[in-house]
């Protein structure tokens, strides 16, 4: 999985259909909208936060996947993975790919209650989250400070998204009306957590 990921991050930009702008300021635009128009207020400090300690724009920018994770990998059985669901792809900082990865690994729902299961999902996760940091690093170099400033960017863009789902609905996103439905208030919580773990102040949507 790192080395597809890092393949993905070595491919050539030029010609990609990404929007016009800094990807990381157009980010931090529709999250400072979605804050407004649902007067998030418990959010407002983390967008602050995020607006005062963005990094510089990289020297070069990258193709970010954004949804780069197990279940978007295909294997044709050939040696090398296929990766799939494009629609949230655009051009930046490759941190910020690598940090939402990561938040979506370690902020996935264990979908089990059975306090052993949960052991077992916890440890496995632990295992593979490490396993993937430790190759990806062996084929790129990666920036601590940047990769901090992203894993708490993620898990707050993805709160925003979930906080827009609520006003409006999913398929106002593309999503399947059913994906509200996987909305829980532990998922809120974790990610909330995981905001103030990487920004060092809380949020609550």
């Amino acid at each position: 999985m790192a080395a597809a990921h890092a393949r993905l991050h070595r491919l050539p930009t030029r010609g990609f259909p990404a929007p016009a702008g800094c990807f990381l300021t157009r980010t931090l635009e529709e999250m400072t909208h979605v804050v407004r128009q649902y007067e998030l207020e418990a959010m407002r400090p983390g967008l602050e936060w995020l607006r005062a300690n963005r990094p510089p724009t990289p020297r070069r920018t990258r193709l970010l996947h954004l949804d780069f994770h197990p279940l978007n990998l295909l294997d044709p059985g050939a040696g090398d993975l296929v990766v799939i669901d494009w629609t949230e792809a655009d051009v930046g900082d490759r941190h910020a790919d690598l940090g939402n990865t990561l938040m979506s690994l370690e902020c996935m729902d264990e979908g089990t209650r059975a306090w052993f299961d949960q052991l077992c999902v916890t440890t496995g996760r632990w295992l593979f989250v490490s396993l993937y940091q430790h190759d990806y690093r062996g084929l790129l170099p990666v920036d601590e400070t940047r990769l901090g400033y992203y894993r708490a960017w993620a898990a707050f863009r993805r709160l925003c998204h979930y906080g827009h789902w609520l006003g409006v609905g999913p398929t106002m996103q593309g999503r399947k009306p059913s994906a509200i439905e996987h909305l829980q208030p532990d998922h809120f919580h974790c990610l909330e957590r995981y905001f103030e773990k990487w920004a060092g102040i809380p949020v609550t949507l």
